[in-house]
């Protein structure tokens, strides 16, 4: 009987001590769960603000780095035909072929001989999705033989030749040490060869000069390079080297 009375007088002692605490702070569980419920939501709102804004930021980057890549698959050189031949201005050579010896690979990897008056030499270049790159170059060169896959051209020293970004003003270095800093000028309406006339012309300028003479090279849709011109410090110029003739349209085939 002492026993039941005492657990009986604990039973009330603990539900009086619940019901003084409920009466001294009766929301003090209930607001609680209301502050944690609010804090998460503002969480959960700050959350997918930053998510929204990493978004917003995301796509205007995205959008920012997207290229046109049209004009540079227009204009990439040494691609687009078998068999170009270009006239020299003599100072190292008089006339140069360049003919495709073997086609792009799955990865853009192909080769062509230039045979000049002088000399003979393969070139391995790659169509990336940043530009035209030179891989290697093999000079006396006089046996066909497929290179693409050689030690020189696996390595990772290339040349950037020509970027797929061509918008106006951007500038991009050349050479396997990138010695030649170059610049987009933009397109001339036409440029007159002999009979041929080409339209819309992209123009890309050496930065640094040349025996005090600036180094234009001009690029034309579905021809690629079609002159390289010097001009002078008195505003003249003199062709370098210019397109003659091409044959044997890759894209025909």
């Amino acid at each position: 009987m002492k026993k039941n009375k005492f657990q009986n007088k604990w039973m009330l002692l603990n539900i009086l001590g619940l019901f003084f605490i409920l009466l001294l702070n009766p929301s003090a569980e209930i607001y609680g769960q209301e502050e944690t419920s609010q804090d998460q939501v503002v969480i959960d709102q700050s959350e997918e603000t930053t998510n929204e804004e990493v978004f917003e930021t995301t796509e205007e980057s995205v959008m920012e780095e997207v290229i046109d890549a049209s004009l540079f698959k227009e204009v990439i050189p040494y691609a687009r035909y078998l068999n170009y031949q270009y006239v020299g201005d003599g100072s190292k050579f008089t006339s140069k072929d360049i003919i495709m010896e073997f086609m792009p690979d799955a990865n853009g990897i192909f080769q062509v001989a230039e045979f000049t008056d002088t000399e003979a030499v393969a070139y391995v270049y790659q169509i990336r999705p940043e530009g035209l790159y030179e891989l290697a170059y093999f000079e006396n060169y006089t046996v066909v033989e497929d290179l693409r896959y050689s030690p020189d051209a696996q390595d990772e020293t290339v040349s950037l030749v020509l970027p797929v970004d061509l918008s106006e003003g951007n500038i991009f270095k050349s050479g396997y040490q990138e010695e030649i800093k170059k610049k987009v000028i933009g397109t001339v309406d036409t440029v007159t060869i002999g009979q041929d006339i080409y339209n819309q012309v992209l123009i890309i300028e050496e930065m640094e000069k040349n025996d005090g003479d600036t180094i234009r090279s001009y690029y034309a849709n579905e021809a690629g390079l079609v002159l390289i011109e010097r001009i002078h410090p008195d505003g003249s110029t003199s062709p370098i080297i210019y397109l003659n003739s091409k044959q044997g349209s890759i894209m025909d085939q």
